[in-house]
């Protein structure tokens, strides 16, 4: 993985490049490996700013959207209705 140098703020990145902020194992400054918990930070971020960011959705057609998407890409057990219920209920989760 290449380092790129992120400025402090607010970034927009796609998928690759979110993985590649959340597995990257240098520090900030990029002199010394990062832990664990570094990483797990980064990751806690981008978590939370996707659910805020999928909390702000309005209209049906929109959560259309994202469940096809996902249905698209990921694969489980999980019953179909099981989990339009939760993602009906996703926007009442609590951020904390």
């Amino acid at each position: 993985m290449k380092a790129k140098a992120l400025k402090q703020g607010f970034q927009k990145l796609d998928g690759g490049q979110v993985l590649d902020f959340v597995r990257y194992r240098k520090s900030n400054q990029g002199t010394k490996a990062s832990s664990d918990f570094e990483r797990n930070d980064r990751q806690q971020q981008v978590i939370k700013q996707k659910l805020e960011k999928f909390s702000a959705f309005q209209g049906i057609s929109q959560w259309e959207r994202v469940i096809d998407i996902i249905g698209k890409n990921v694969k489980s057990d999980i019953l179909e209705g099981n989990i339009k219920q939760w993602m009906l209920n996703f926007p009442k989760l609590k951020l904390n």
